[in-house]
């Protein structure tokens, strides 16, 4: 929408079931957490997001990205978030809301990233 706010949608139903608002500007990410307690979302301005899925609640705002946020995923233990940009993919530890590592990519347009199942990789597309 490139208002900053995600929509969440009762699937069964077909209808809307809540908003969440604070991004500034597009967001072009979001994902549940492997519980689906928490949702993360990247937006252009290049932060994340962390809300929690229940209360619909803001509960961090990762900041570390110099471009916009197109992609971000959960680990399978939820323990780890990682995002890309640009140039770059960066880790983030969910638990202390800090960024654990940036890898510099040679990446022209970034559109996805997911973990392995046992979360020992992170796969990266363009």
């Amino acid at each position: 929408m490139g208002d900053g706010t995600l929509r969440i949608w009762n699937v069964k139903a077909g209808t809307e079931a809540g908003t969440l608002t604070g991004h500034q500007g597009a967001v072009y990410a979001c994902t549940y957490s492997p519980d689906g307690s928490s949702i993360v979302s990247g937006a252009e301005d290049g932060t994340l997001k962390i809300w929690d899925a229940e209360a619909g609640e803001e509960t961090a705002t990762l900041v570390g990205h110099s471009a916009g946020v197109v992609a971000c995923a959960y680990s399978p233990c939820g323990q780890r978030i990682a995002s890309t940009a640009v140039d770059e993919l960066k880790m983030w530890d969910t638990a202390t809301s800090t960024e654990v590592y940036t890898k510099s990519t040679s990446f022209r347009r970034p559109v996805a990233c997911s973990f392995s199942p046992d979360g020992r990789y992170i796969i990266a597309a363009e």
